[in-house]
């Protein structure tokens, strides 16, 4: 729960994520969900970065180099 906590809090000030609120307790950090949604920076981050997107791309520019395929 405290690794999640973490997680959320750097999806949330990085702005890929909204509509959750991340408490900071003394001992430890919450996370509440008001409505959580992911942004659309979140949805460009994860198209971008996803293993899929290098999968597709490692695809196209072997297709270029390999003529018949």
């Amino acid at each position: 729960e405290p690794y999640w906590a973490r997680v959320v809090e750097e999806l949330t000030s990085h702005g890929l994520i909204g509509g959750v609120n991340v408490l900071h307790g003394s001992i430890s950090t919450t996370v509440v969900p008001a409505d959580p949604y992911v942004t659309m920076e979140g949805v460009a981050f994860a198209q971008e970065n996803s293993m899929m997107g290098r999968a597709r791309q490692f695809l196209v520019d072997a297709k270029a180099s390999i003529p018949f395929i």
